[in-house]
């Protein structure tokens, strides 16, 4: 069978693409938004999509492959580039269509001014690990998914064959004669970390070693920027160009700052993005970035870098860019901002919601008015890379359109307002997007609810403390044949907890012997488990996914090691997971009990109470925050709630295979604790 690859051509292949994307599983269409030509055309703008390659097979499109500046969110560097839509005909993933694609699309490369290519994965797809590394990525962050799921690589593959053997074509792609197939030879038994290293100066870099046409080349580059720190061509030492030194440390300025009762508003002198926070909560409520136009994309969660220049007259802070101006107004319970353009192009401002247990209210000129809890992926609709998906229903009027932002469990909220014309989407983890060829003006009010209520004496709850058990078994997660009583726990210390049963009836249960999967985590064989994690409030990576923690002893009793438990009360019908962590290392900012609560469950209760909300579990997947909340088991309805702990929070994760919750605090007092309790009513 014949397969000839082609540029994707806008007038013949958008409905045809978008079907294919829609046929295989792939894009919006998973979350109940399907793509067609339209939106696609709007997508590849919209991303900075700088090229896109199409399979195809009598007359029959089997893959495509692009590369663009943005991809979940993220903007890369001018010389970055994500690959994106890679979709493959289902039968012929194990052929040579995927070499094929990527080697056309090295030949291409050159004329992109490419230096690194970037990709998102999911780690539960291991079958294309072996590609990925053959091709020459790299994993230099995080080893846990993000909150999206997926692990982001690098590949500096391109930047070191233009710096150190340029106009050399040799490094084309890995199924070609001759090419990178055989010049990465010993690539092909290394994992996603392989020659990723740290040096001396304490940076992340990558040790490549390959032949890109007849040379042999060693290089040693920086994992994050792709910069050459060194390198051989043929065993002699090259001569590294200018660009790739690395540029005198800059002064670090500190930002600018205003006070509005218990908010505070915050710019970053040197990106031009400005963050708003309450004393009294944990994150910021919302980053805006500085606003972009023409081809630039607009990412919440990594923002495009731009150079700009601040001044502050009185209440008023002036950003300006090579096009853009945005001047930051201070009023009394409000910030105005105002942005203006030279670029001739399509003007956006984007910020980023902090908001998670949280109401969004949507008000617009001759629309009905909505208002629910936000639940991503329902209210408001997820199409993250395909964003204009969500249509004319989720598309607004911008003038005197109003999102209001509220926190029934604090009172704070936010409203905005637009004040100008232009277009104003709902998706994703957006404040507001508004998006303009002229002026883009809004104003944010902030409401705090500490300024109209009456002042409370404090008040700690004192948790009541489960007794000790009659009978804890523990024993190793391979010996899932033991009989065991009526009620008892089942704990692994390598893997977590396997079983809960209460008077006969499993409340929690593992898969054992076999193992499980959701989102990015596969072969989990426990069904409630712990680890630490980084900053939940972080937008570019979330709250992570993370199997369970081996570094935490099971009822561990030395002082300053990591240690969790769990404690039954007398007749089983409770259980408390607490687990501590007095290291206080790097990256262990939140202390998370994950608990994995099956499909068959078939739906969640936010909270508990007249006030509950409930969730099915079936359709399309969403994610949601609450401060506890509720499921049903074969033994009665659990109710899941914080004993212990600063800034407890719950997030739940919805898929084909059930709910993962996410139950995290920072730790408390001076053993760096948590607890969370497990209620069977």
């Amino acid at each position: 069978m014949t397969t000839r690859i082609r540029p994707f051509d806008a007038a013949s292949d958008a409905e045809r693409v978008a079907r294919f994307i829609n046929d295989h599983g792939s894009g919006p269409v998973v979350t109940g938004l399907p793509l067609d030509g339209a939106s696609l055309l709007a997508s590849i703008q919209e991303t900075g999509v700088r090229l896109l390659l199409v399979a195809e097979s009598r007359d029959t499109i089997v893959g495509t492959l692009g590369y663009a500046r943005m991809s979940g969110r993220r903007v890369a560097p001018e010389d970055h580039l994500f690959a994106v839509m890679f979709v493959v005909e289902r039968t012929l993933r194990g052929g040579f269509l995927v070499g094929e694609l990527f080697t056309e699309s090295f030949r291409r490369f050159p004329s992109l001014g490419l230096r690194t290519l970037r990709l998102e994965v999911d780690p539960a797809n291991q079958r294309a690990f072996p590609l990925y590394v053959r091709v020459g990525f790299r994993n230099v962050s995080s080893p846990r998914p993000d909150e999206d799921g997926y692990l982001e690589l690098v590949n500096h593959l391109p930047g070191i064959s233009s710096a150190l053997v340029p106009g050399e074509a040799g490094l084309v792609g890995p199924s070609a004669p001759g090419s990178e197939t055989r010049s990465l030879r010993e690539a092909r038994a290394e994992s996603l970390t392989g020659g990723v290293r740290i040096d001396g100066a304490g940076r992340t870099v990558i040790d490549y070693r390959l032949r890109i046409g007849t040379s042999r080349i060693e290089a040693v580059v920086d994992g994050q920027t792709g910069e050459l720190v060194s390198g051989r061509v043929d065993g002699d030492p090259a001569e590294i160009p200018d660009a790739e030194l690395a540029p005198p440390s800059r002064a670090v300025h500190p930002p600018l700052r205003h006070e509005l009762g218990g908010f505070s508003a915050e710019l970053d002198v040197e990106t031009g993005a400005l963050t708003v926070r309450h004393r009294d909560r944990l994150g910021p409520l919302l980053v805006d970035a500085f606003p972009v136009c023409g081809d630039t994309p607009a990412g919440v969660r990594r923002p495009a870098v731009t150079r700009v220049s601040v001044s502050q007259h009185g209440g008023t802070w002036t950003t300006t860019s090579e096009h853009l101006t945005r001047v930051v107004s201070f009023r009394r319970g409000s910030i105005e901002l105002t942005v203006t353009q030279n670029c001739g192009h399509l003007l956006t401002a984007s910020p980023w919601s902090g908001f998670r247990d949280a109401e969004l209210t949507i008000a617009a000129r001759g629309r009905d008015k909505r208002s629910a809890h936000v639940v991503r992926g329902i209210w408001p609709p997820e199409a993250t890379d395909f964003e204009p998906a969500v249509g004319a229903a989720h598309t607004y009027e911008a003038l005197g359109m109003r999102a209001s932002w509220h926190e029934k469990h604090s009172e704070i909220g936010i409203d905005v307002t637009g004040l100008t014309s232009g277009a104003w989407r709902v998706e994703g983890p957006h404040l507001a997007r508004i998006s303009g060829h002229g002026t883009i003006a809004y104003r944010i009010e902030l409401r705090d609810g500490q300024q109209t209520r009456m002042p409370m004496a404090a008040q700690t709850p004192t948790p009541t403390p489960l007794s000790r058990p009659r009978r804890l078994w523990t024993r190793a997660a391979h010996e899932a044949g033991v009989l065991t009583p009526a009620s008892g726990l089942d704990v692994s210390a390598a893997t977590g907890l396997h079983a809960w049963r209460h008077r006969g009836i499993h409340v929690l249960d593992s898969s054992q012997p076999r193992s499980r999967s959701i989102g990015p985590l596969y072969r989990l064989p426990a069904a409630a488990w712990v680890a630490s994690l980084r900053d939940r409030t972080t937008p570019d990576h979330g709250v992570e996914w993370a199997p369970h923690d081996a570094s935490f002893t099971l009822d561990g009793a030395s002082a300053g090691e990591r240690r969790w438990g769990v404690q039954p009360n007398a007749d089983f019908s409770a259980i408390d997971i607490s687990l501590s962590d007095p290291t206080g290392a790097p990256g262990t900012d939140e202390l998370a009990v994950f608990v994995f609560v099956p499909a068959t469950a078939q739906h969640i209760d936010l909270g508990d109470g007249p006030d509950a909300k409930r969730l099915s579990i079936a359709g399309p997947p969403w994610r949601t925050w609450t401060r506890a909340f509720r499921f049903p088991t074969p033994a009665g309805d659990v109710l899941v709630e914080p004993r212990d702990g600063d800034h407890t929070e719950v997030l739940l994760r919805a898929g084909p295979a059930g709910v993962l919750a996410t139950c995290l605090a920072r730790p408390a007092g001076e053993e760096r604790h948590a607890r969370w309790r497990l209620t069977l009513l």
